[in-house]
């Protein structure tokens, strides 16, 4: 089985997991007066939409569908964990307030063993699940397994959180500190999902407006022409990009007119070859050119890679 076709079948297999939980976690949410019950249930509806999603990504991935867009769907992934962010956002906000209302007015909690006993499932199942994505490589080299890895750690640790501070609440439902049990904890998932969401979000982002490499990487290319300084003429400049886990390369050099194109071949080989051992999951072009990348013929600005 392929790297691609496990992805299909673990995302598939996520998907249907969360939809399963979806009905009695609507009966658990409607059974019981629980913030954190509520959140824990418009957490899962906005994550299995967008489990769907990615799980239609990768199906269009494995069909091999690049006619459109030549240089992948990372973009699209990148899209996709952004709409992870921004449905968890939401849920966020409509529970902080729940929460803000259920501070002022505190009942006891009821009816919660139902959301007690379905989360200690949903623990089983997305510890299963997470580890299964864990075995495909480390994080980094895919937006959508990367969102995945983050929901199944959130799910688990939302569980968790869940759990037991609702079987302490409803073995001390007769304190009166236990009435803030409810909105204590819904108020710290809350506060754990927002680190959650500016995690997904701002590596989303970034790749999404083709920012340059890391500052590491960089050195490592401008080592790499360092060490290759005789092979080439000139150096007319160089261009980076990130999309999902694959870095985009495109180097500019210029070569000595009197050589034959069968020698220059070579030496863009050699150079391809070394560039993409320095840069993990590098697409590397090497152009040989006379013209400075970002003369006024290309129409861009002249461009130097950043952090040199």
């Amino acid at each position: 089985m392929t790297s691609l076709e496990e992805k299909e079948r673990i995302t598939r297999q996520g998907f249907f997991a969360s939809f399963a939980l979806l009905v009695p976690m609507a009966y658990a949410v409607l059974a019981s007066n629980s913030s954190a019950v509520l959140a824990d249930g418009l957490n899962l509806a906005m994550d299995t939409g967008a489990m769907y999603l990615s799980w239609h990504v990768i199906r269009r991935l494995k069909q091999g569908r690049t006619e459109t867009y030549n240089y992948g769907f990372d973009k699209y992934e990148n899209l996709l964990a952004l709409c992870f962010a921004l449905a968890n956002l939401v849920f966020v906000v409509f529970v902080l307030a729940k929460v803000i209302d259920g501070l002022s007015r505190p009942e006891p909690l009821e009816g919660t063993a139902a959301a007690i006993i379905l989360n200690i499932v949903a623990i089983g199942m997305f510890s299963a699940l997470w580890l299964r994505v864990r075995r495909l490589g480390p994080a980094g080299q895919s937006p959508v397994m990367d969102a995945q890895r983050r929901y199944y750690q959130m799910s688990i640790a939302d569980s968790l959180a869940l759990v037991i501070p609702l079987s302490v609440a409803a073995w001390f439902k007769d304190a009166a500190w236990a009435l803030y049990i409810d909105p204590v904890t819904a108020i710290g998932l809350c506060i754990f999902f927002l680190y959650q969401i500016w995690a997904m979000a701002s590596g989303s982002v970034f790749d999404l407006v083709d920012r340059a490499l890391e500052e590491q990487l960089q050195l490592a290319l401008m080592r790499v022409l360092a060490a290759r300084f005789d092979d080439y003429e000139a150096f007319h400049g160089v261009r980076t990009r990130r999309a999902g886990g694959v870095h985009f390369v495109e180097v500019l050099l210029g070569y000595d007119p009197a050589l034959s194109m069968g020698v220059v071949q070579q030496r863009i080989n050699v150079m391809k070859a070394d560039l993409e051992a320095a840069i993990p999951n590098a697409v590397v072009l090497v152009c040989p050119t006379e013209e400075a990348a970002g003369t006024p013929a290309a129409g861009r600005a002249p461009l130097a890679p950043a952090g040199v």
